[in-house]
């Protein structure tokens, strides 16, 4: 019986050179071991592709600010308590980030405690008990790969909709076949049989220290090879701050030494000052460091630099809306015929999609300001993860491609995991209409080979890509769908109005049901997309925020009606010169005004924080309510280094105005947030450096050009 439970688990089986260990001369043994260590690391060498995909999976989490947990069982357990207690003295990053969780508590660190790995139930509530939410990322730790506590904490973590890993070292185990990102270094038998503090711990050890590392590398904790969050705490310490300095400032070691101290014992904040051309006093423009906001890498990401207090005037036009062209584009996968997108911006994600649609077979071409799409054969139904990573939207290819295919593989950007996310939305619309899905290594897989067939289904929430996703797939499915819950998103009615261009019978776009009569094929066609009323709506409010007076040129004011009153309420004049044109002044005083964010038409979340920056200049306090998603208020804590006085709760942000800025070094979180901080910049006074702008780069076209030619004093620097 027990042979039988040892079946499949390397590390129990005979080692071929340790039979008689204890009979092994002391220097023999030793050798032995150390030979172990070289096939360790090659078995670790051959888990490098997976692991680097933990890694990004794991660094966007922390990112978006949730936390890596690890838990385990035993030697496993004792490993992952201690690569997360070095996380917060090595990297000076909060304890919470990092955290260990292990069976039987913290007694198991120093003795046996073996019997309380056999109760999945304890894993669970260990890890509720822990405050792990679907916000989190866990990694599993298990040499066998079926640990009882590790699987039990790993289902309740998918059932949170949470992304998971894990750490094995038996191949295509229980615990591989669970997670998102399963990494499996097979070292083989244990030289000490019954345990795994050698060959199995030592590969564990290696795969976690590589994990915490070049995550911490990818949140911006390192510059170049160099420790800038190191804390000069004693002797030593100090010497290294000070040498970290010189080499990355390029000072002499005593000029490190009097920057330190000018920048209040932060090596981070002495290095920034050296970029900026610092002085021999503190520069004003310059805060103290943060733990809980890191940069990513400093090389090789541009900046802008603005310097505020300019009245915008003049015109901006308008682009195409991302958020319509990467539906449209995934829309083009429904026929073999050429398809024509004119005012498609030229904005990463959108880049991003054409070469998926590359991949994928079709061809993608630019011709008199149009893209065309040709996807006359498809060569490979998937969208692989290197290609997706960067965009969320890349499940918008999925019905597409089943209702064509018949089958589709697409992998979860960004660390979407099926469960509490809104992928699952996605999925069970496919499912209604009868395709076979699962989720495996990180993708979903769908297939559907005799094709998909009508049916009702009810979105359990509004979902913008779900709806969409669900619309392309019904158009090719067999007899009639009826989507209920739809979302009413201009983008929504946009994509409709092509794939009915296209041949495809939809009824009811734009509200909240929507009758699909599917057909047997589409057709080409040709479309435009819609102007975008997020980049629109964000220059009404520069315009607002700077006391201006600006033309919005090609934009669509009936998207617009819900940030135009709120805007009207809070002291600007908006008005209508023509049918798609909005012109913005303020000349009082702006008046706080309360904002909820909601389904279109109400107020649009991707306009929550550039209202946020707005509201700062305003009189009174302003409430800001954010029901769409969650842990969305990270500008806040940027704005709040300019001089803006934010406190979050929960779901809501409490504005006080009026809050006089100045300018600072900031870093963007995510696109949306960027805006926010650009418009924040420009009422600030001084300069303000905002860093990774490669996010607003992901939707904005050229933003700075834009506002540049409306008298913005903003540039883009390497």
């Amino acid at each position: 019986m027990v042979l039988k439970m040892l079946e499949g688990l390397l590390t129990e089986q005979p080692h071929p050179g340790a039979s008689r260990l204890d009979q092994l001369a002391t220097e023999d043994l030793i050798r032995l071991m150390n030979e172990a260590d070289a096939e360790i690391a090659a078995a670790v060498a051959k888990q490098i592709p997976r692991i680097a995909r933990a890694v990004d999976a794991v660094a966007e989490v922390l990112e978006n600010g949730g936390s890596l947990f690890y838990i385990g069982a035993g030697t496993s357990g004792r490993l992952g308590v201690l690569d997360a207690a070095e996380c917060p003295p090595t990297f000076n990053v909060p304890p919470g980030l990092v955290r260990g969780l292990i069976a039987g508590g913290e007694p198991a660190l120093t003795r046996s405690a073996e019997a309380a790995e056999d109760d999945p139930a304890a894993g669970a509530r260990d890890l509720e008990a822990a405050g792990f939410t679907s916000k989190d990322v866990l990694i599993g730790i298990s040499a066998s790969g079926r640990t009882p506590y590790v699987l039990g904490a790993i289902r309740r973590a998918r059932e949170l909709g949470s992304v998971t890993g894990g750490i094995s070292c038996t191949p295509d185990s229980e615990l591989s076949r669970a997670v998102d990102f399963p990494i499996e270094p097979l070292v083989g038998p244990e030289i000490l049989t019954g345990s795994t503090r050698l060959r199995a711990g030592t590969a564990t050890k290696m795969v976690l220290n590589m994990i915490s590392t070049a995550v911490m590398v990818r949140l911006g904790h390192v510059y170049g090879n160099l420790m800038v969050n190191v804390q000069p705490t004693n002797g030593k310490l100090e010497d290294r701050a000070r040498r970290i300095i010189a080499q990355a400032a390029s000072v002499s070691y005593e000029r490190a030494a009097a920057l330190l101290d000018l920048a209040g014992r932060s090596v981070r904040t002495a290095i920034s000052w050296k970029s900026a051309a610092f002085r021999a006093s503190a520069p004003s423009n310059c805060s103290p460091p943060r733990a809980e906001i890191s940069e990513k890498r400093w090389q090789g990401m541009d900046k802008f630099s603005i310097t505020g207090g300019v009245r915008l005037e003049g015109e901006i036009a308008v682009s195409g809306a991302k958020n319509s062209a990467l539906p449209a584009l995934a829309a083009c996968l429904l026929t073999a015929d050429r398809v024509a997108l004119r005012r498609i911006p030229p904005v990463r994600d959108v880049a991003t999609m054409q070469k998926l649609l590359a991949h994928i077979g079709a061809s993608v071409t630019q011709s008199d300001g149009r893209v065309i799409v040709e996807a006359g054969s498809i060569q490979a139904p998937e969208a692989p993860y290197e290609l997706v990573k960067t965009m969320r939207a890349s499940s918008l290819v999925l019905g597409p491609l089943v209702a064509r295919c018949g089958r589709a593989r697409v992998s979860l950007p960004g660390g979407c995991a099926i469960g509490a996310r809104p992928i699952n939305l996605h999925v069970a619309g496919l499912e209604r209409l009868g395709a076979r899905v699962r989720q495996e290594h990180g993708y979903i897989e769908a297939e559907a080979p005799n094709g998909l067939q009508g049916a009702m289904f009810a979105f359990d929430r509004i979902s913008v890509t779900g709806t969409e996703d669900l619309l392309m797939a019904a158009v090719l499915a067999r007899g009639e769908t009826i989507i209920d819950n739809a979302a009413r998103e201009p983008e929504v009615v946009d994509v409709a109005a092509l794939l009915t261009r296209m041949g495809a019978d939809i009824e009811g776009a734009g509200t909240s049901t929507i009758r699909v009569r599917g057909v047997e094929k589409l057709h080409g066609a040709e479309h435009e997309i819609i102007p975008d009323r997020i980049e629109a709506g964000t220059f009404l409010v520069a315009g607002a925020i700077t006391g201006g007076d600006l033309l919005i040129r090609g934009c669509a004011p009936d998207h617009l009606r819900a940030l135009i009153a709120k805007l009207s309420q809070a002291g600007a004049e908006v008005s209508e010169p023509a049918p798609d044109t909005l012109r913005i002044r303020r000349q009082g005083k702006l008046r706080s005004v309360d904002v909820t964010t909601e389904e279109h038409p109400g107020f649009a979340t991707d306009l929550q924080a550039q209202f946020m920056a707005l509201m700062t200049q305003a009189e009174g306090i302003a409430i800001i309510t954010e029901t769409i998603f969650e842990n969305r208020f990270m500008h806040a804590l940027e704005l709040a280094r300019m001089g803006a006085n934010i406190r979050v709760e929960g779901r809501q942000a409490i504005v006080a105005g009026v809050c006089r800025l100045s300018g600072a070094q900031v870093i963007a979180s995510d696109l949306r947030a960027s805006a926010s901080l650009v418009l924040a910049a420009l009422a600030a006074e001084g300069e303000t450096v905002i860093d990774r702008v490669y996010h607003i780069d992901r939707g904005y076209e050229k933003i700075e050009a834009k506002l540049a030619r409306a008298g913005a004093r903003i540039r883009r620097i390497p």
